[in-house]
């Protein structure tokens, strides 16, 4: 890693992998099934980060900030009793995100 601030596919997938752990976390503590195969993983994000949201169409946006990665796109349930699992999520930015609960 040179420059810190430099957005590598390497830093993207670390930001991906903690992500993905926050939702699990998420998931555990309201008691909501966890199914490893089905769930949302690095290439289903990965997979998605050139589209929009599903809902408002405003492009993802990724920035970095003294090597930390920075981004406005989220995994929304569509059934919130559900987890993060792959048929379950429907990317959205972190506004409309918040604006659905």
């Amino acid at each position: 890693d040179g420059d810190p601030d430099e957005l590598t596919e390497e830093k993207l997938i670390r930001y991906f992998e903690k992500k993905i752990s926050s939702y699990k976390v998420q998931d555990m503590k309201a008691g909501r099934e966890i199914d490893n195969d089905k769930y949302i993983d690095v290439k289903w994000l990965m997979d998605r980060t050139n589209s929009r949201c599903n809902r408002c169409s405003c492009e993802f946006e990724f920035n970095i900030d003294k090597g930390i990665v920075f981004s406005n796109m989220t995994a929304q349930r569509t059934d919130n009793f559900q987890s993060h699992h792959k048929e379950n999520c429907i990317i959205y930015c972190h506004k409309c995100n918040c604006r659905v609960k």
